[in-house]
């Protein structure tokens, strides 16, 4: 089982979100701020956020908090590292469009098949003989590093040529659907280009998604019409793989905690008396974003649409040993009283976990991280969890807390090289 785990840098405070669907004034921004309420709220049972940071972040954790999701919940996270780039092919989808020149013994017919994205717009490209072209001029000066490439599917075995800013490359089809890749060239001239060159001859195979860029690799696709596009940085579109992909996994397995006085679907939201549930995901190892995709699929959802109040992401730390000792407590701010008749009297207030944990033999390095993350933690929330990844749902649903540190913990001089602290976390 893992150590304890603490977060305690959330990127996306440093992010730009936008969401699939906003319910009324409930805006996807709200899930940035360091409060419960206002939550973001979709109008569906499912939905998508996106979050573009504006420099490059660390992310080994990612959790949608104080949400209304059911423990049959599940939910994609996926991260891009890419930089921003130019496809400097026009019409990179539409081949048989004028920008494309194309030589006598060439015929293109548009919207033949499945393109790679599911769509059908891919073309059927029929060369008659060898030495026949499909190309377009750009904007490619030559001399410029650069890489080309397009979506390919003919007969296996069968070859085909590629060429980037002039300079050709030979491809032998598979049979299904594979990107051609013409990385690390030096162009001779702008031209991009699809050919029977190297002795081919007749060939009929599908095309879809060329491009061109002024860079030494080729990054994920991005379509161009009637001029170059540029794909942001952090650009995550539906197909695609990138830097990390979690694929469908249980957002929030547990049962949501029953309380006292709310039917199931009052409790989803009753953040403020300890209802609703943590979506979480530990992913293996760092990744570098620039970009986050979270994707949500809910059907038996009782609200009938998906709200959240907190999102955090950001890297993790964990001690090299583990808690000796871990509680967790149920603050009641119920009030109690008599009556003049002597009857007691109750209250109700709002309620909210607070997790205390003992650190006793923490070595120097770990002395040292551990300071720096809890000097702000009473300004700024911090994730505590206890029992991450642990087989028990319920166990890791209880013990993980999105708060702040309720009191100073001193740092004790235990032993040779050792030290220890109590660290308190109580729930936003």
């Amino acid at each position: 089982m893992p150590n304890l785990r603490i977060v305690s840098d959330n990127a996306i405070e440093r992010a730009t979100l936008t969401a699939s669907s906003t319910a009324g004034g409930l805006a996807v921004g709200n899930l940035a701020a360091a409060q419960v309420y206002p939550v973001w709220r979709a109008t569906s049972r499912d939905a998508r956020i996106t979050a573009v940071f504006a420099d490059v972040e660390l992310i080994s954790f990612f959790g949608l908090f104080f949400c209304d999701l059911s423990p049959t919940a599940q939910m994609r996270v996926r991260i891009s590292g890419e930089q921003s780039s130019t496809n400097l092919v026009r019409y990179s989808e539409v081949f048989d469009n004028a920008a494309w020149t194309k030589a006598a013994g060439v015929t293109v017919t548009a919207n033949y098949g499945t393109s790679p994205s599911g769509s059908t717009n891919a073309s059927r490209l029929q060369f008659t003989a060898a030495n026949l072209s499909l190309s377009q001029g750009t904007s490619l000066a030559a001399g410029t590093v650069c890489s080309g490439s397009v979506w390919a599917k003919g007969v296996a075995g069968q070859s085909i040529t590629v060429s980037s800013g002039g300079v050709d490359q030979l491809f032998v089809l598979s049979g299904a659907w594979q990107r051609l890749q013409a990385n690390n060239k030096t162009a001779t001239g702008g031209a991009f280009a699809i050919s029977t060159l190297g002795g081919a001859t007749a060939r009929d195979l599908q095309v879809w998604g060329a491009q061109l860029e002024a860079r030494a690799q080729v990054t994920s696709y991005y379509p161009a019409t009637a001029a170059a596009a540029t794909r942001p940085a952090g650009y995550i579109d539906n197909w695609q793989p990138y830097d990390y992909d979690s694929g469908l996994v249980l957002a929030c397995p547990a049962p949501a905690v029953r309380l006292r006085g709310f039917t199931p679907a009052q409790a989803a939201t009753a953040y403020a008396y300890g209802g609703g549930a943590y979506a979480r995901h530990w992913l293996p190892s760092e990744v570098l974003a620039r970009g986050l995709t979270l994707d949500i699929m809910d059907p038996d959802n009782l609200q009938g649409y998906i709200e959240a109040g907190c999102m955090v992401a950001g890297p993790f730390w964990s001690p090299t040993y583990n808690a000796s000792a871990a509680s967790v407590t149920v603050v009641d701010r119920t009030e109690i009283s008599r009556s003049a008749a002597g009857g007691q009297l109750a209250e109700p207030g709002t309620m909210s976990r607070k997790v205390p944990v003992d650190l006793r033999a923490m070595p120097a390095a770990d002395r040292a991280t551990f300071l720096n993350l809890v000097r702000n933690s009473r300004a700024h929330p911090i994730l505590l969890s206890v029992f991450p990844m642990h087989a028990d749902a319920e166990l890791e649903r209880d013990f993980m807390v999105y708060g702040r540190r309720t009191k100073d913990s001193d740092l004790a001089y235990q032993f040779m090289n050792a030290y220890a602290t109590t660290m308190e976390v109580e729930e936003i």
